[in-house]
């Protein structure tokens, strides 16, 4: 999926994150990203993922969730 790619080249952000099985593990209409394997909060990973969705022109409006 595109939200993994995005995932697979993520700068090593100094936030709790497993980088050796992050993935996204849903993405609902609106457009919510479900990211697993990152703790709750890591707004820089979030941040990351949304604009770069944001750059490959999908909508604005993006909610990215983290969780273990």
């Amino acid at each position: 999926s595109a939200v993994d790619d995005i995932l697979d080249t993520a700068p090593h952000f100094g936030e709790a994150i497993n980088y050796g099985n992050l993935h996204c593990f849903d993405v609902q209409a609106g457009i919510t990203v479900f990211i697993e394997e990152a703790a709750p909060g890591c707004y820089q990973l979030a941040a990351y993922v949304k604009a770069e969705l944001e750059k490959r022109g999908y909508e604005k409006d993006i909610t990215v969730i983290t969780e273990w």
